[in-house]
């Protein structure tokens, strides 16, 4: 995916942006030797609501686009991955690649540096959902009293992925969580929680929508200059925020 991603880039001079119907993923699909796919979803998504419904259910499940220990990825048009979304909508700086706001983003957008900035990481398909229990938390879907309204601080920040924490330690989801398909507009993951951790929304701006695996101890993690490295469960939390955002000027205090 990140050869796909450069790839594109370098031939459009701009990253894919959400078009009608379908997400960033599935605009890669030409640079992994899967032309004929696209331009046959594309046709559809370009129809009438029925057209984009055949899309839906036919998309092909793509190898490029499905981890082997996600065995719950079966249905059509799964992805065991989602592309970094940063860490709120509220502000330009705290966001990454997607929502892109209808424009392609380019590598010069990624000011904080393409080997300091998350790309796309792992969001694994959730097994069927068990109301009033408590699961895994990488499959539930929590609610937060936060009402942030507006330009969300790291101290807000960090409080929220405590509380979101807390809760599912606490209480069961209120719905399910898991796995987003390559045709999912402005689909994406966040750094609000330290991967493997739970999802959290609220009555503000916040929410988390956390990288997942089926691995033992953390996720792995596509970063923007195309290296992959696995992020893990103990990550301080400070570097996972940094490396959510594409131009948030924050300082990597430790390696990663």
């Amino acid at each position: 995916m990140g050869i796909a991603a450069h790839s594109y880039e370098t031939l459009h001079r701009q990253l894919p942006f959400s078009l009608r119907g379908a997400g960033l993923l599935f605009s890669l699909l030409p640079h992994l030797e899967q032309v004929a796919e696209h331009d046959r979803l594309q046709g559809l998504l370009a129809g009438d609501p029925n057209d984009q419904l055949t899309a839906a259910t036919t998309a092909r499940r793509i190898a490029a686009y499905l981890c082997p220990d996600d065995t719950e990825a079966t249905s059509a048009g799964a992805a065991s991955y989602a592309v970094n979304r940063g860490l709120t909508d509220a502000a330009q700086q705290q966001r990454a690649f997607v929502p892109d706001d209808g424009r392609g983003l380019s590598w010069r957008d990624v000011s904080d540096g393409l080997a300091h900035t998350a790309f796309c990481s792992e969001r694994r398909n959730a097994p069927p959902f068990q109301p009033l229990a408590l699961p895994d938390a990488r499959f539930g879907n929590w609610f937060v009293n936060n009402a942030s309204a507006s330009a969300v601080s790291l101290a807000q920040l960090n409080a929220f992925s405590s509380d979101c924490v807390h809760v599912s330690q606490t209480i069961p989801p209120i719905t399910q969580a898991g796995g987003i398909g390559y045709l999912t507009p402005n689909a994406g993951y966040n750094h609000v929680v330290s991967p493997n951790g739970p999802s959290c929304i609220s009555s503000g701006l916040l929410f988390s929508s956390p990288a997942v695996s089926n691995h033992s101890g953390g996720v792995n993690l596509l970063l923007a200059d195309g290296a992959v490295r696995f992020a893990t469960e103990d990550i301080d939390l400070a570097v996972w925020l940094a490396i959510g955002s594409r131009d948030g000027r924050e300082s990597l205090a430790s390696s990663f």
